[in-house]
Formats: structure tokens, C-alpha cells, sequence
């Protein structure tokens, strides 16, 4: 049971890299068309399958879209 389950989410994980494969490879279909396919396929894998609250998933998938506004002293950056 334990190797079925872990298979199970294996395939889970492996989904979004699999359409990527399929939609860029066999459809040829333009990555600006297929990558927001694998995104939500992500998103739903990582909140349903694996248990991640939608509030992480959301803040992972969008968190780094907004410009930084700040810099630190030592040169980093300080991001929203």
C-alpha cells in the first residue's frame, strides 16, 4: 500500500512536467500557452494532493511577481 501511495504521488508531482513535455513537444504549442497550463496543474497538485493551505500556494506561485522596494544596506533586496 505504502509503495502504491508513494507512486501515486510521484505521478502527481511529475504531471505538470509531463503536460510541459507533451503540449511543447508533441503539440508544439507555444510555451506562452502551455506554461500557465503546468502552473495550475502545479498549483492543484501541490494544494489537493500534498496538502499545501491555498494561502501558501498562492503566496508561492505569485510572490515573486511584484517589484522589490526596497534595498538593504549590504545590496539585497527587500521584496513584498
Amino acid at each position: 500500500m505504502k509503495g502504491t501511495m508513494i507512486l501515486y504521488l510521484f505521478f502527481m508531482a511529475l504531471l505538470p512536467i509531463l503536460w510541459l513535455v507533451i503540449a511543447l513537444g508533441i503539440f508544439r504549442m507555444a510555451a506562452w500557452q502551455a506554461c500557465p497550463v503546468a502552473l495550475l496543474l502545479a498549483l492543484m497538485a501541490s494544494a489537493e494532493v500534498f496538502g499545501m493551505p491555498w494561502g501558501y500556494t498562492a503566496t508561492a506561485a505569485l510572490g515573486r511577481l511584484t517589484p522589490p522596494i526596497a534595498a538593504k544596506p549590504h545590496g539585497g533586496l527587500i521584496f513584498c
